[in-house]
């Protein structure tokens, strides 16, 4: 079944995109709002494994940055974990996604379960306040990028840019316990920007996609992502197919996941102090 939903969401984004017929004004407001639906049927499936473990590290009362919130699916997970006393911050540059996220928080405070701790913010997050382009994806709209790609013709918007150092030292307060980013490509610049978390919280978990392509286009590297990494954490990959947890190894992860195959996995990074504490979370997947 999940294998199934994420074939027909992906054969969905091709036709629209191949055909051209979604820059049609009529059809582009129908697959927005059929985007929507099958956005949330995509992620509760292909993101089951990834959930599960995320939500055994998050607790009541924590609090949690999401940056590349897209429409949601993490944010409003997140706050019911956490309840009243913790906060979810979660940062979305592009407008119109950031009306869907906005409008699906509305929606959950209008249930039985209402959520109120999400902070929402409309901004990308990358290693210095200031602008940016952000390029759009016309269909599979959790795919915009700061870079262009010579593959696609894509229009771009100017974006607000935030770092998460200069945020915090405005917003935030009580100490992050999880950051979770998905930024397609723009990882190594996000976490140039939270140089000074990374130095005075020595307890939290990042959780970040690794893609080389995507590294590549937006200036940087696998290899120099790694580096960057490994500073500061130990890292393990979360392998969606085999649904386990395994020690990452740089060598393994640059041959599988290549500029050229343009694949990518998620990382789980934990400081290396904390690694015996989520050792039921890193071992029983």
């Amino acid at each position: 079944m999940r294998n199934f939903v994420m074939n027909i969401f992906s054969k969905t984004v091709d036709l629209v995109s191949r055909t051209g017929i979604g820059r049609w004004k009529p059809v582009k407001a129908v697959w927005n709002f059929i985007f929507n639906r099958l956005y949330w049927t995509w992620k509760k499936n292909a993101d089951r494994f990834e959930k599960s473990i995320l939500l055994q590290l998050v607790h009541k009362g924590d609090v949690i940055l999401d940056i590349g919130a897209c429409r949601g699916y993490y944010a409003l997970e997140f706050a019911r974990r956490v309840g009243n006393k913790g906060k979810v911050y979660a940062f979305e540059p592009d407008k119109e996604n950031f009306s869907m996220l906005k409008k699906n928080i509305e929606s959950s405070r209008l249930s039985r379960n209402k959520i109120s701790n999400i902070v929402l913010v409309n901004k990308a997050v990358s290693d210095k306040t200031g602008k940016l382009k952000l390029y759009i994806a016309d269909f599979n709209k959790a795919d915009h990028r700061i870079f262009a790609d010579s593959k696609d013709k894509r229009s771009f918007v100017e974006i607000e840019s935030v770092s998460i150092d200069a945020f915090m030292d405005n917003n935030i307060k009580n100490r992050i316990k999880l950051v979770k980013m998905d930024v397609q490509g723009a990882e190594v610049k996000v976490v140039e920007g939270m140089r000074r978390l990374l130095e005075s919280n020595k307890e939290f978990v990042l959780l970040t996609e690794f893609w080389p392509y995507g590294l590549k286009g937006a200036g940087s590297s696998g290899q120099k992502y790694l580096k960057m990494l490994r500073k500061h954490f130990a890292l393990y990959d979360m392998n969606e197919h085999t649904e386990k947890i395994e020690p990452a190894v740089d060598k393994i992860l640059l041959k599988e996941h290549t500029v050229k195959n343009m694949t990518y996995t998620n990382l789980l990074c934990i400081r290396r102090d904390d690694v015996k504490k989520y050792s039921k979370v890193l071992y029983a997947s």
